[in-house]
């Protein structure tokens, strides 16, 4: 995480973000809080750093069942407000890779868990265009700020 330094306080001062965003708040969070896998999710265009979102990958048992999970750093006690940083002018096209990154097949994950959205954001809409593209929208909690991506896939597979 420490070679992403400069270019996430970089992200910072282009998509400002509350405290729980920072490079400085995630590192420190998760070198004394965190228990599962960090796993943080770059965009690039080129060799420039254009977006990134701070996730959690972790196992969960869903009854019998044990999947792979990845999550923003939200829920079950996680901080809240930590959320993907995307330069604004790339928010769009950066928002739309971020979701083709998540939702392919090859990935561990069963499920994706996203939080912090907000129907204005590149990524909401990126989420819903995947979701009328694939013919079936994503499945948003309580209210429209998280959402759960069910990934195509079995249990036996996962």
């Amino acid at each position: 995480m420490e070679g992403l330094r400069s270019a996430w306080q970089e992200l910072e001062r282009a998509d400002p973000v509350s405290v729980p965003g920072t490079f400085d708040f995630v590192q420190s969070w998760a070198t004394t809080r965190l228990c599962d896998e960090l796993h943080v999710v770059t965009i690039r265009r080129g060799s420039e750093l254009v977006g990134l979102a701070p996730f959690v990958q972790a196992e969960r048992s869903l009854g019998p069942v044990t999947v792979r999970v990845l999550q923003s750093i939200t829920k079950n006690g996680f901080v809240p407000g930590v959320r993907a940083l995307l330069r604004p002018k790339d928010a769009d096209s950066s928002a739309a890779a971020l979701v083709d990154y998540l939702t392919r097949a090859e990935q561990s994950w069963s499920f994706v868990l996203v939080n912090n959205l907000r129907p204005e954001c590149a990524l909401y809409r990126a989420l819903v265009a995947m979701g009328e593209k694939a013919g079936r929208p994503p499945r948003f909690g309580a209210t429209e700020h998280s959402v759960t991506i069910e990934l195509p896939r079995t249990h036996e597979e996962a």
